[in-house]
């Protein structure tokens, strides 16, 4: 006889789907409790920083290329795990941070602030990360993020890019500068 008995009501129970959806049940909480539709997005990029005289002003964008359009589905990590845009559930930034790689003992003095911004047509623009004041005599510093802003719908948009706007002065020589971004992207598993 292939039959379970239900103990508490005396009767025979069906042996696939009390069980099964308590099971389905459990493996979703598991999967969402353990992050394992999580991924996190690292982008580096660099800009070089033209040098100039100590009062020439800079400001407005310091110019990272490779954010002017930013697609997030275009990361080897994106890729390497096979995901597409459609799989996209939500987008967080989780750390923002500016390091002078070039000239060899630069800081980032020549700034005095510094913000990102997320823009897609049809979408608000969203400020992600920004630093004001720039700690003095740093050659990295970690910028404040705004880490409940969800970026899906820029992500997802045909063109997303991410601005830079930026005050001080330009630096004594050609600096550069490299963004180390992580974003978190939840991914939809069911």
């Amino acid at each position: 006889m292939n039959k379970f008995t239900d103990r508490r009501k005396g009767r025979a129970a069906s042996p696939g789907r009390p069980g099964a959806l308590a099971a389905l049940t459990m493996l979703a909480a598991l999967v969402a409790g353990c992050g394992l539709d999580r991924i996190s997005v690292d982008v580096e990029e660099e800009s070089v920083v033209e040098g100039g005289g100590l009062t020439e002003q800079l400001l407005g964008d310091i110019g990272f290329p490779g954010l002017v359009s930013f697609d997030i589905t275009d990361t080897q990590t994106f890729r390497n795990e096979g995901y597409t845009e459609e799989d996209i559930d939500a987008v967080y930034t989780r750390s923002f941070e500016l390091a002078v790689t070039e000239p060899e003992g630069a800081d980032l003095d020549f700034l005095d602030s510094v913000s990102f911004t997320v823009k897609a047509d049809g979408e608000p623009d969203e400020e992600i990360a920004w630093l004001d004041p720039v700690p003095e005599g740093a050659s990295t510093a970690e910028l404040e993020v705004d880490s409940e802003a969800d970026l899906q719908p820029h992500v997802v948009a045909p063109e997303m890019t991410i601005e830079t706007s930026a005050s001080g002065r330009r630096p004594p020589q050609d600096t550069t500068i490299e963004a180390r971004i992580v974003f978190e992207v939840d991914i939809k598993i069911f």
